[in-house]
C-alpha cells in the first residue's frame, strides 16, 4: 500500500467515524441513508483536497465510481458547507492532454478564397465548400478569420455595414457569432 492510499484511507476512516457510519457504508454502493450520502461527500471532497490522488483513483476507493460522481459529490459538500473547491482541481487531477496544433497562418490567397466562399454560398453550404476548398481550416477558424478580416460584413448593404462598423467591436462580433453557431472553438477564443 502506498502513502497515498494510506492518506486516503485514514481520511475515509476518519469521516466514518465523525458520521458513525462503517466503513463499508461509506466507500461501497449502499444508497438512500442521507447520512451515507453526506458521509461519502464529504469523504470524496476531502479526498480531492487534501490528496494529490487524481478523481479517477478517488473513484476507484468508492466502489469503482466514474470520476464525475466524484467530483458531483465533492462539489455538493462544498456547495452544502460553504467551502471553496480546491483551486484547478480538474486540471490537477486530470492527465495533461496533447498540446493542441496550431494551424498556420492565414495566406493572403486563403482570406481572398475565404471571401468569395463567404460572398457566393449560402450559409447553410460555406462549411461543405470551406471543407473542399480550404483544406486544413475548419469551419470555426473561417468564421473567426471572416469576423476578423470584415468579410463578415460583406453581404450587408451600405447603411448595415456603417452602423455595424460603429457599434460592433471584433470582440462583441465573435460573441454575436458565437450566439448565432452556438459555439466557437477555443482556437477562435
Amino acid at each position: 500500500m502506498t502513502g497515498q492510499q494510506t492518506q486516503a484511507e485514514a481520511i475515509v476512516d476518519e469521516v466514518a467515524r465523525s458520521y458513525s457510519v462503517p466503513r463499508e457504508y461509506v466507500v461501497g454502493k449502499l444508497r438512500g441513508a442521507p447520512v451515507i450520502t453526506l458521509a461519502r461527500q464529504e469523504a470524496m471532497y476531502r479526498l480531492v483536497a487534501d490528496t494529490p490522488l487524481t478523481l479517477r483513483a478517488i473513484g476507484q476507493i468508492f466502489g469503482g465510481r466514474d470520476h464525475s460522481t466524484v467530483w458531483y459529490g465533492a462539489k455538493a459538500h462544498s456547495d452544502r458547507n460553504g467551502l471553496l473547491m480546491p483551486r484547478d482541481v480538474r486540471r490537477a487531477n486530470t492527465p495533461p492532454r496533447q498540446r493542441r496544433i496550431t494551424s498556420p497562418a492565414w495566406t493572403r490567397q486563403e482570406v481572398e478564397r475565404l471571401g468569395e466562399i463567404w460572398r457566393t454560398a449560402d450559409y447553410g453550404e460555406r462549411d461543405g465548400l470551406i471543407a473542399r476548398l480550404l483544406p486544413g481550416r475548419t469551419p470555426g477558424a473561417c468564421r473567426l478569420m471572416a469576423a476578423k478580416s470584415g468579410i463578415a460584413l460583406a453581404g450587408l448593404d451600405e447603411d448595415a455595414k456603417a452602423r455595424r462598423k460603429d457599434a460592433v467591436a471584433c470582440d462583441e462580433l465573435l460573441a454575436l457569432l458565437q450566439q448565432h453557431h452556438g459555439h466557437m472553438p477555443a482556437s477562435a477564443r
